[in-house]
């Protein structure tokens, strides 16, 4: 087992925060081997579903497909979301951008993308 992980964040600018490490015990590998059986779940009911119909795939934050449509969209996942190109048929990030004419999602700008 090892004694340590060490993570290196690529884009922080302050080098004193660039590697950060932590302590490694069994509770700590139990806790990350249970996360990762929860993710595959996750990731397999979603891949089951999407097989059914791409369509009914639900957009947004996994672990937020219970709220609202407008909360469904971080403003991490935004960021992701304006390059998708499902972005301008996506309930969920339309209605986070709160404007069915927003520039981001309106089919006829074309010097968008």
């Amino acid at each position: 087992m090892p004694a340590r992980c060490v993570l290196f964040f690529v884009n922080e600018k302050a080098a004193d925060r660039q590697l950060v490490a932590v302590p490694v015990d069994i509770n700590i590998i139990e806790a990350a081997i249970q996360w990762t059986h929860t993710q595959v779940e996750n990731l397999q009911q979603s891949k089951l579903v999407f097989e059914k119909g791409p369509a009914t795939l639900a957009g947004g934050e996994f672990e937020r497909r219970g709220r609202s449509l407008s909360e469904r969209v971080t403003d991490e996942l935004q960021q992701q979301c304006t390059a998708c190109g499902q972005r301008y048929d996506c309930a969920e990030y339309g209605a986070y951008l709160k404007k069915p004419d927003h520039p981001d999602i309106n089919r006829y700008l074309v010097t968008k993308n």
